[in-house]
């Protein structure tokens, strides 16, 4: 069994004014992976992913949150798998 990560992506939407709290969004999940790095590398590719399919998002930046989570609280998907926007939640 492989290890839980939980992934932060920050997005820009260009679409909406600066001032408007949705201007700047963050979508978090847990990524399985094998380790630390593949778990970034998967959420980056997701993240870079929903960006290119929706225009005016921009992705700004990601991290892996070393913050405990509870099981159930953030969606949860598997390093390299292609995963739909819904399952995510963003």
């Amino acid at each position: 069994m492989m290890p839980d990560y939980q992934y932060v992506a920050w997005f820009c939407d260009h679409s909406r004014q600066p001032d408007d709290q949705d201007y700047e969004w963050p979508a978090c999940f847990v990524i399985a992976a094998a380790d630390d790095r593949e778990a970034q590398a998967s959420g980056d590719r997701l993240a870079s992913d929903y960006s290119h399919r929706h225009r005016g998002c921009e992705f700004l930046r990601s991290y892996l949150d070393p913050e405990q989570w509870r099981e159930g609280d953030a969606p949860r998907v598997v390093a390299g798998d292609a995963v739909r926007d819904e399952v995510i939640g963003w």
